[in-house]
């Protein structure tokens, strides 16, 4: 393609998500960092121009441009438990404007379990920061992934859709507070001290002290535990762990279940909440009627005057989607002829900002302004690229002398 032929868009996305699939099931789907990575590595091998993947408890989806929805969905089952004939019973795929305006509902909390979820932008900005480093996205999602996240930031400031709290981790410690009497007289064992683990803890903090910390990972819930000033003990104590609580709460992100039915108490009833996907709980555990087995399909359900208050939003937030598709698209249509060579000057400047950095840190002697991050590096090129970008959307009649002048002078390939 030259530099001044249009480029074209496809967007395709396929996905498995809690509207259809159970926890079991979208733990099967469910990708870890080493899978996502093999995934991207895998789809650069297969020429897949730009691809993009968001893997949480709800869902996992991989979104991606000019390619078919049997690749990604094969790419998807080789890396995950997944298989395909579960996929085509339960999963979905997303063609041309469906996947934009479900990307956005999904970064926005609409498409989430908990209406309005906010954990669910972090997610996506964290997932997005990855394939930037990855370099498996390009002008397409960057633009696209960050009108995302604009617009998740208007619609919290001019409407409710977000108001007060409701996500999985205060749906946790309100299930707690009103299924427990006197809390602060239980004894509370958070394993798993991750992002979600993590939240838990501090809201559950609001009502009682009586937590204790452990990890797979001792030094993490060490550090956590001292932080917040609450008990930790190494992953060894477990089942003695176990033994001496009234509720377990399961935030691990192992890949099978490290929870079965050995470590349970056999002289008192155990309240177990599973917050981790794909479940870290055994089956006996959760065959068990001895003890009280809570998932995140359960707690997703549960009732709080909150979604209410964002139900009434939704006609809101739906319009300045709508706006804001509507900019995405425009870009799209001024942008795309130019979409080769904007890749590519983007490209070659965050490769020499790069090299600088590397130059800088073996040459101490140099100025410290050199050792900068990698992240404002790929901040700096975006910047630069997004200015070039508006002067041609603005000055269409300069765009084919800029496009070659450009090309000449960083010599682009």
């Amino acid at each position: 393609m030259s530099f001044l032929e249009e480029k074209e868009y496809h967007p395709i996305m396929v996905g498995v998500s809690y509207k259809n699939a159970d926890e079991y099931v979208r733990g099967n789907f469910s990708l870890q960092k080493q899978n996502i990575l093999s995934i991207i590595n895998e789809a650069k091998a297969l020429k897949i121009e730009e691809l993009f993947i968001i893997s949480t408890c709800n869902r996992t989806e991989l979104y991606a441009v000019n390619t078919s929805a049997d690749l990604l969905i094969r790419l998807l089952t080789n890396h995950s438990k997944g298989t395909a004939s579960t996929f085509h019973k339960l999963g979905y795929i997303k063609k041309a404007n469906e996947v934009i305006t479900h990307l956005f509902r999904v970064g926005i909390g609409l498409d989430s379990q908990i209406l309005g979820d906010f954990e669910v932008i972090g997610q996506i900005k964290k997932a997005y920061s990855f394939h930037s480093k990855e370099k498996s996205i390009g002008v397409y999602f960057d633009r696209l992934i960050n009108s995302v996240i604009k617009t998740s930031k208007i619609t919290k400031t001019k409407t409710k859709i977000s108001t007060g709290a409701a996500s999985i981790t205060y749906a946790t410690t309100q299930y707690i507070i009103k299924s427990i009497p006197d809390i602060y007289k239980k004894n509370i064992l958070l394993f798993g001290t991750g992002k979600i683990g993590h939240n838990t803890c501090k809201n559950l903090l609001k009502h009682t002290q009586n937590i204790t910390l452990i990890n797979r990972t001792d030094e993490k819930a060490k550090k956590i535990g001292e932080s917040l000033e609450l008990t930790f003990k190494k992953y060894e104590e477990l089942k003695e762990a176990i033994t001496s609580s009234d509720i377990l709460i399961v935030a691990t992100d192992a890949d099978e279940p490290v929870i079965n039915k050995n470590h349970l108490p056999t002289n008192k009833k155990l309240l177990i909440i599973d917050l981790s996907v794909p479940s870290n709980v055994n089956k006996d555990v959760k065959e068990d009627t001895n003890h009280t087995y809570i998932s995140l399909d359960t707690l997703s359900k549960l009732k709080d005057e909150t979604l209410d208050i964002r139900k009434e939003n939704i006609p809101v937030v739906e319009d300045i989607i709508a706006e804001e598709i509507e900019e995405f698209s425009q870009w799209i249509t001024y942008n795309r002829k130019y979409a080769g060579v904007l890749d590519a000057f983007k490209n070659q400047l965050l490769q020499n900002q790069l090299d600088k950095i590397t130059i800088g840190r073996r040459n101490k002697h140099l100025h410290k302004e050199t050792n900068v991050s990698t992240e404002i590096a790929t901040l700096f090129s975006q910047k630069i690229t997004n200015q070039i970008a508006l002067f041609l959307k603005e000055n269409p009649s300069k765009a084919s002398e800029s496009l070659h002048l450009i090309r000449e002078i960083f010599q682009l390939k």
